[in-house]
């Protein structure tokens, strides 16, 4: 028994690791884990008895092939480690032996369907309804990562008189007014040096202090400094689970790169950009040099706020004609999508099984465009499942659905998978 065991799961390894990376799924991983591992073939009664399905006088499967789909695409982005030192035999592949890592550009990032009804991500909050300030409010995680942040040395070089260290970090006061740095520095008595707890978790909405912590649009990393020790470390911001819709109501067009050759349009309530501010009779270039519209480095934030901040300056957001992109100078950082002031919107596509595709006729990426065959699963009419990919069938989608991650994915691309034969056939887009 323990030799099957081990060569199932050898099975396991092989199957997730040879076939999980880049954008493609593999669904031999997931049919293991359905059928050996979890939930078995068949439903069961309290009494382990099977459940039968009155239509057909069989037993009611747990799962079908298109369940087994759905999960896949949740586990693809995967990728080994690059190659390092202190390794013993090496392969050119990378670090076998180490921890595998996520390329957030190979994420499936399409809504999923749960395994009976709904979708995964029904039962947390959405992210538009999270009180302000979540980095501040009871049950905040934080986590330790000593002297460099998750976001890299560059970010964190406070003696740079250029680029993203001159734009600092978000850093809590130490004359003992933020009890953010309290929370974090941990000091085991009054006057001590700080302790620097691996792991914080807020057990209190604590009151922000200073325009940092009040105002932020998106929080990190925050960099605590010690005032009696004098060390400086850093910890990251756990963000809370939540929810964010595949369709909004609110878009405005995001872009980056050289007279915005890349575009998408994105969830306007939603940190996913950097503010770019222009005079009111220059719209086409940005007006700011290390201004005040970035509180720190890095900081991503709402169109409302990139919006506000650039009217403190007496500026307005740049408009979609505007020739420059964002820098750490002219903005929060290098190279990412910066909003500009052009609403827009997504669509949907719906194809002959039923199914529906995203389509943002602002993106370049292929996989965003009309006929891209990349879809996911609707429930239509209050189905309690969604139809099967073999299903053929018209109509609209009547409400948008969940599963999307917390933050939107400017450029990166979704997993797809060779559709089949009559998911080629053409489609119409529905608004």
């Amino acid at each position: 028994l323990l030799l099957l065991l081990l060569l199932v799961l050898v099975l396991l390894v092989y199957s997730f690791y040879s076939y999980s990376f880049h954008h493609h799924y593999h669904h031999h991983y997931h049919h293991y884990r359905y059928q050996l591992f979890s939930v078995g073939l068949v439903k069961l009664n309290d009494d382990g008895t099977p459940i039968i399905d009155p239509s057909t006088g069989e037993a009611e499967a747990t799962y079908d092939n298109d369940d087994i789909v759905d999960f896949a695409r949740a586990w693809t982005g995967f990728d080994v480690q690059r190659q390092r030192t202190n390794l013993h035999d090496q392969p050119r592949t990378g670090a076998l032996t180490e921890p595998m890592r996520i390329r957030p550009e190979w994420r499936d990032r399409l809504p999923k369907t749960a395994l009976d009804e709904g979708y995964i991500g029904d039962t947390y909050p959405l992210c538009d309804d999270l009180p302000a300030r979540p980095w501040l409010r009871k049950g905040a995680v934080y986590e330790f990562t000593g002297e460099g942040s998750v976001e890299g040395a560059t970010l964190d070089d406070a003696t740079a008189t250029s680029g993203p260290g001159r734009r600092g970090r978000l850093t809590p006061a130490t004359d003992g007014s933020s009890a953010l740095h309290t929370a974090l520095c941990a000091p085991p008595a009054v006057g001590a040096p700080c302790s620097w707890p691996p792991v914080v978790t807020l057990s209190s909405n604590l009151a922000c202090n200073g325009e940092q912590e009040c105002d932020a649009g998106r929080v990190v990393v925050v960099k605590v400094v010690d005032p009696v020790g004098g060390h400086t470390k850093y910890y990251s911001y756990r963000n809370q689970p939540c929810t964010r819709l595949a369709l909004f109501d609110s878009g405005y067009r995001t872009q980056r790169g050289n007279r915005g050759d890349r575009r998408q349009c994105a969830d306007a309530r939603a940190p996913a950009a950097v503010p770019q501010c222009c005079t009111p009779d220059n719209l086409r270039d940005t007006a700011t040099s290390y201004g005040a519209e970035c509180l720190f480095a890095n900081e991503k934030m709402s169109f409302a706020v990139a919006e506000a901040r650039c009217a403190a300056q007496n500026l307005v957001v740049c408009a979609a004609s505007s020739r420059t992109e964002p820098t750490w100078q002219r903005s929060c950082a290098n190279n990412v999508y910066g909003w500009v002031n052009q609403t827009c919107a997504v669509k949907l596509q719906v194809y002959p099984s039923g199914r529906v595709g995203i389509v943002d006729e602002l993106a370049r990426d292929s996989l965003l465009q009309a006929n891209s065959n990349n879809f996911f699963r609707v429930r239509w009419g209050g189905a309690r499942r969604a139809p099967p990919l073999r299903a053929r069938r018209r109509g609209r989608v009547r409400a948008a659905h969940r599963a999307r991650p917390a933050l939107p994915a400017h450029g990166a691309r979704p997993a797809h998978h060779t559709p089949r034969r009559e998911e080629r056939e053409r489609v119409r887009a529905a608004p």
